[in-house]
């Protein structure tokens, strides 16, 4: 069977996408902002640094979109953060 890029690529979206719904619904603790930014953290620097920039590049290429989204007041500041920070100068070489 040939290689088909589309469905690799959908194949992605969708993994990420289930990777990311699994961290938000874990950092839902009320009251521990603390301790979940340390495991945000901690997941993060113990991962491969080539990993690390990837992660990032990608955030920083979502941000712009995330901030369009419709939304409401219990968003709202994630949201303006995400416009303004969308808007900052970022370079993530090594692809």
């Amino acid at each position: 069977m040939p290689y088909d890029i589309e469905q690799e690529k959908r194949k992605t979206v969708q993994e990420v996408a289930e990777a990311m719904q699994a961290l938000v619904k874990a950092t839902n603790r009320a009251g521990r902002d603390k301790e979940v930014a340390e495991g945000l953290l901690k997941g993060l620097i113990t991962s491969h640094p080539t990993l690390q920039q990837s992660f990032m590049r990608a955030l920083v290429q979502a941000l712009p979109e995330y901030a369009k989204r419709p939304g409401d007041l219990r968003n709202e500041a994630a949201r303006n953060w995400a416009g303004q920070a969308a808007e900052l100068e970022a370079c993530f070489p090594f692809y």
